[in-house]
């Protein structure tokens, strides 16, 4: 399609308007000079930095983390792609790690969930139970 406004370039990369002007702001991406007609133009290579910049977002990777990749990628293919790999095996760690902690979460309340069905029968409540100290015993 060759050069585009911002919006133009906002429709295609699926990135809002405010968000290429905050990436252009924090240096993410370069700023673009204003043409003739007083509108800055963007090329074939920004709505694909732009793309990358939604897709590693999508997935779970930071503005830092993406920065340093998009860095590393004039390096050249060999060292870029031995980077991005190390990231992705770094965030599916991350996703690894909280999975295993959501998984605890989901049982502890899924006994939570046992007792109070089990309680409920007698007309107790183990939660109400432990938030209640016992009575005190006279001396």
């Amino acid at each position: 399609m060759g050069l585009r406004t911002i919006g133009q370039l906002a429709k295609d990369s699926g990135v809002p308007v405010d968000t290429i002007r905050y990436y252009e702001r924090t240096g993410l991406l370069p700023r673009r000079l204003t043409g003739r007609m007083g509108w800055r133009r963007y090329s074939e290579e920004m709505l694909a930095q732009l793309r990358y910049l939604r897709e590693g977002r999508a997935v779970g990777f930071t503005i830092r983390e993406l920065r340093d990749l998009m860095r590393l990628s004039v390096a050249g293919a060999p060292k870029f792609c031995e980077s991005f790999d190390a990231a992705v095996h770094r965030k599916i760690e991350a996703i690894d790690q909280v999975m295993v902690r959501l998984a605890g979460q989901r049982t502890r309340l899924e006994e939570f969930s046992r007792s109070c069905r089990e309680r409920r029968r007698e007309h107790r409540c183990p939660i109400l139970e432990s938030l209640i100290p016992p009575p005190r015993t006279a001396r």
